[in-house]
């Protein structure tokens, strides 16, 4: 696995941000729309991933410019898919192990290849709406609130997928 780590700061901003590089030996650059531009940590041909940035609150907006915060601090985001998919050397998310499980079921569903590029940004969507329902749903379980039923609908390729989840009371 490459682990270079690269780190980009946006002085105007005060950002930083954090990114893997899945290395030139997978040529994502060349093979991507980006490839007769120089490739960066910010380019968007995949070969590298933001997994997180850290935000300096230094400042606060007034009516009269910028007024200088009596307590600093730092703010990090960094997303858990990204970082796994990182960690499996996986440049696109949905192949990680996080939404591999899904995928696979939507493509048995529709009978359709998430390789299939018609089909891929669908697919996409579908997983992030199911995973974000299944943590709606665990968030649920934790706060004792007890929903009859749950349904999920989305289209991939036209054909319409439905999820429903029934919970007893």
């Amino acid at each position: 696995m490459n682990q270079t780590k690269c780190r980009q700061v946006n002085q105007e901003d005060q950002i930083v941000k954090f990114f893997y590089d899945f290395g030139r030996e997978l040529k994502i650059h060349e093979q991507s729309p980006f490839r007769i531009k120089k490739c960066h940590p910010s380019c968007n041909c995949g070969r590298f991933l933001e997994i997180g940035n850290s935000v300096f609150m230094q400042y606060i907006k007034t009516e009269n410019g910028f007024k200088e915060l009596p307590g600093k601090n730092v703010d990090f985001g960094g997303g858990l898919e990204r970082i796994l998919a990182a960690l499996e050397n996986k440049p696109d998310i949905f192949t990680s192990s996080s939404f591999s499980t899904i995928i696979e079921e939507i493509q048995k569903i529709t009978q359709k290849s998430y390789q299939d590029k018609r089909f891929t940004q669908d697919m996409r969507i579908i997983a992030d709406h199911l995973r974000r329902l299944f943590f709606s749903f665990q968030t649920i379980s934790i706060l004792r609130v007890k929903p009859k039923v749950i349904f999920y609908e989305g289209y991939c390729a036209g054909q319409e997928l439905k999820c429903t989840i029934c919970v007893e009371a």
